[in-house]
C-alpha cells in the first residue's frame, strides 16, 4: 500500500526539514504490512539548504530535475552528496525481486512456491511448518449456512435451526474475501508465448501492496463483496409443479422453473436424463432468485488457491 512519507533531514544543528518525497526501502512493522521509511540522518549542514530547495522546487535543476507526481510510488534515492535521484523503480517492481530472491516476506499472509515444470510445491512466508489455517479468515471464516432464494443467511451450522434437507434454505458455504499475489520466478518463451514454470502464490485476508482481490469478491456491478456463497453439494432440482426436491435425477425438468438446489442426500443432475447444457443449469439457477448462478472458473479458483497453500499438493 503506498502512503505519502515525509523524508526527515536532521542537521547538526537538529532542526529538521521536511520535504514530500516517496521512500520507500526495506520491509517494516507496520500494522498494515506497508513498506516502511527509513531514517535518514546526521547530514551535514553544508547540504541540507541545498537538499532542502530541490525537494521544495520538485522539477528544477539538480539531481531532482524528475522528481514530480509522475515519480508517486517509486524508489528514492539519495546519493552520498546529498543530491537526490528519483529512481522509475516502482515498488511492485522491488516486491517481485525480493520474491525471486527468496526473502520477501508479506505481513498476515501464507503462500507457497508452485513448481509446475517439476510438479513440486514449497511453502513459504507464515504457511512454512503450519498445521493449523484457522486464524485466517479465508479459512477458518468458511462454514456452512444455509440460504433463503432472496440471499440472505437463514442458519449456520450448529444453530438450531440449521438443517441440510432444502427445507430451511439452500446449503452453501460461507467464503470471505481474501487477496492474493502471484509472481512467476520461472518462466521460459515457446511459439505460443511465455510460459511459467516456477511462480509465487501468496495469499492475505488484508489488503496489501502488492496483492489484489480475488475477482470472485467482485461483483457483476464492479463492487466489492465482503463474501461469496458457494455450494456445499452438487446441483438438484427442485420441481415447482410438485412442489418438491427431485432427489433421484429424475427427467422431465421444467427449465423455465425449476430451480437449482444445494441440498444433501440428493443425486446430482446429469445430461444423460435432461437436456443438461451450461445455459440450461444458468437458467435453472437464475430461477431461484437475483444472484445465483451455476459455478464458474472464478469461483473455483478460490478452492484451488486454498487448498494449494494449505495442503501443498496438486493431489486434491
Amino acid at each position: 500500500m503506498e502512503t505519502d512519507v515525509k523524508l526527515n533531514l536532521i542537521g547538526d544543528d537538529s532542526t529538521t526539514v521536511n520535504g514530500v518525497v516517496k521512500n520507500y526501502t526495506t520491509y517494516g512493522d507496520n500494522e498494515d504490512g506497508s513498506m516502511t521509511q527509513k531514517a535518514i540522518k546526521n547530514y551535514v549542514t553544508s547540504v541540507k539548504t541545498n537538499l532542502e530547495n530541490q525537494i521544495r522546487t520538485s522539477g528544477g535543476g539538480g539531481g531532482v530535475s524528475n522528481l514530480g507526481g509522475d515519480n508517486a510510488g517509486s524508489i528514492v534515492i539519495v546519493g552520498t552528496d546529498g543530491n537526490i535521484i528519483a529512481g522509475d523503480t516502482t515498488e511492485q517492481a522491488i516486491i517481485e525481486a525480493l520474491i525471486r530472491t527468496g526473502v520477501y516476506q508479506a505481513k498476515d499472509a501464507v503462500g507457497a512456491e508452485v513448481d509446475y515444470e517439476n510438479r513440486s510445491i514449497g511453502r513459504s512466508q507464515e504457511a512454512t511448518g503450519m498445521t493449523d489455517f484457522n486464524k485466517y479468515s479465508m479459512y477458518g471464516g468458511r462454514k456452512r449456512c444455509t440460504v433463503a432464494d432472496d440471499g440472505s443467511i437463514i442458519a449456520f451450522y450448529g444453530d438450531e435451526n440449521y438443517t441440510e434437507d432444502g427445507s430451511n434454505g439452500q446449503v452453501m458455504v460461507y467464503q470471505p474475501k481474501f487477496y492474493y499475489q502471484r509472481i512467476p520466478i520461472n518462466t521460459t518463451n515457446s511459439n505460443v508465448g511465455k510460459i511459467i514454470r516456477k511462480e509465487s502464490l501468496i495469499i492475505s485476508p488484508t489488503e496489501q501492496s502488492g496483492f489484489k482481490l480475488h475477482p470472485a469478491f467482485i461483483d457483476e456491478n464492479g463492487e466489492e463483496l465482503e463474501y461469496v456463497l458457494i455450494s456445499a453439494y452438487e446441483g438438484c432440482a427442485y420441481d415447482i409443479s410438485e412442489n418438491a426436491y427431485m432427489v433421484r435425477d429424475d427427467a422431465g425438468i421444467d427449465f423455465n422453473n425449476d430451480k437449482l438446489s444445494s441440498i444433501a442426500g440428493a443425486k446430482p443432475l446429469s445430461g444423460e436424463r435432461n437436456s443438461l447444457t451450461i445455459a440450461n443449469a444458468e437458467k435453472l439457477a437464475k430461477n431461484r432468485g437475483e444472484g445465483w448462478h451455476i459455478l464458474n472458473s472464478k469461483v473455483c479458483s478460490i478452492d484451488q488457491m486454498l487448498s494449494l497453500v494449505e495442503y501443498g499438493t496438486f493431489n486434491t
